[in-house]
């Protein structure tokens, strides 16, 4: 089962035809996604809901009329999945931990994501329980600096990490191309390609791919075809599951066997950690007072 991890929710038309070219390029879900920068608010409970897809066989629009790839799953009695995604554009450590106050507003998205804007940012996001997903923008020069051991920290507490490949189609420039495989192809490597994702992160139909085509892509990456298969079905059901999971199980504390953790995790001062985040809830408790009082 092929599913598309992140396409811009624009609206109810631009939906109707994404899911109509997903389904001809033979997705069988998508996730719909709405971006937001740095702070979350009550405001920004998740109100995506479904789209009938009875509609579409009513739709006038020329563009719906092609939908042979639906109408096949309708008869085989399969449904076109559809998810609400969440991504978050985090610049400030401090609004990391709105993100656990705000738990209840995360809980209403299928799949959170955060985009962290620096290498400490990222240290704070792998230990989160409120998110799913960390991911980068690939087009820019320069990667954030990450090391395997963060990588492999994140991995244990089960987060993804996430490829997405459409800004190499919707710019002109050969650079922001450029800077999209050199940084996937570091992804990779991190990784070692365990709890790896490839999404479009597009917000127009025309820069989807095939699922096919995303494999012989992900080649480019140095991630073998077989794999690549594997990332794009398991993977992809594994991280809508963990949202599952966050949504109904958030709080419950998992506690790992000593023996399952690499060595060098042992080494991590949790200490510094616990006295750095004691201070920081201190610095947004002060900032949350002040701007009650004005």
């Amino acid at each position: 089962m092929f599913i598309e991890l992140d396409f811009q929710d624009n609206g109810k038309q631009s939906n109707y035809q994404a899911i109509s070219t997903l389904a001809q390029l033979g997705y069988d879900g998508v996730v719909f996604s709405r971006t937001i920068n740095d702070v979350i608010t009550k405001n920004d409970i998740c109100t995506f809901k479904e789209l009938d897809l009875k509609e579409l066989d009513q739709n006038e629009n020329s563009s719906f009329k092609n939908l042979s790839s639906l109408t096949l799953m309708k008869n085989e009695k399969k449904q076109f999945r559809q998810y609400s995604r969440l991504n978050i554009i985090i610049s400030s450590k401090k609004n990391i931990f709105l993100l656990k106050k705000m738990e209840n507003i995360l809980k209403t998205y299928d799949i959170v994501a955060v985009f962290p804007q620096s290498t400490e940012i990222f240290e704070k996001c792998i230990d989160l329980p409120t998110i799913d997903i960390i991911s980068f923008d690939l087009s820019l020069k320069y990667l954030i600096k990450i090391k395997y051991k963060q990588v492999n920290k994140a991995i244990i507490n089960g987060l993804f990490f996430e490829i997405r490949y459409s800004s190499m189609f919707k710019t002109k420039q050969s650079q922001a191309r450029k800077n999209t495989f050199s940084n996937a192809i570091n992804v990779v490597k991190y990784t070692k390609g365990k709890n790896l994702l490839i999404a479009s992160g597009a917000n127009d139909p025309i820069n989807l791919r095939g699922p096919y085509d995303v494999m012989n892509m992900a080649t480019f990456f140095n991630i073998p075809f077989n794999q690549a298969k594997n990332i794009l079905t398991a993977n992809s059901e594994s991280v809508i599951s963990h949202g599952v999971m966050r949504k109904t199980y958030f709080g419950v504390i998992k506690v790992e066997d000593k023996k399952k953790i690499p060595k060098e995790l042992e080494e991590s001062t949790d200490e510094d950690e616990d006295e750095d985040k004691n201070k920081e809830e201190i610095e947004i408790e002060k900032e949350e007072m002040m701007i009650e009082k004005n």
